[in-house]
């Protein structure tokens, strides 16, 4: 808040993700210490509670949020833990792609299989 009102710009880097493991190193004194540092906040910084609530709601975040929740819901997933495979084929026609159609889904079960297929026109 201190940066904000020195003119500096709030920047938010959305391809870092930072786990939080909540507020885990307070323990039982959790709540008091949270009202307390939130009364010494909004006595400070007024501007606190909008922030927060653009920050929080803003349509400017909804991407980012969006790709977030998509990233974790990914990484839940047990095809992601598979190994990944990528099959380059440089021909759309043939005996070459459907080898590697054939190979993907008798490996599908234990591939993360991709399919890049290279169009030498261009």
């Amino acid at each position: 808040m201190r940066a904000g009102r020195a003119g500096w710009l709030h920047l938010i880097d959305d391809r870092t993700y930072v786990f939080h493991d909540r507020s885990k190193s307070f323990g039982s004194a959790k709540d008091g210490l949270m009202k307390a540092g939130r009364a010494v906040i909004d006595a400070r910084y007024p501007e606190y509670k909008k922030a927060i609530r653009v920050f929080s709601h803003g349509d400017d975040l909804a991407l980012a949020r969006m790709q977030a929740r998509r990233s974790q819901a990914d990484c839940l997933n047990p095809r992601v833990s598979l190994p990944r495979t990528l099959y380059v084929v440089a021909t759309q026609t043939g005996g070459t792609p459907q080898t590697n159609l054939d190979l993907m889904a008798a490996l599908q079960d234990s591939r993360d299989a991709w399919l890049l297929r290279c169009d030498p026109s261009i």
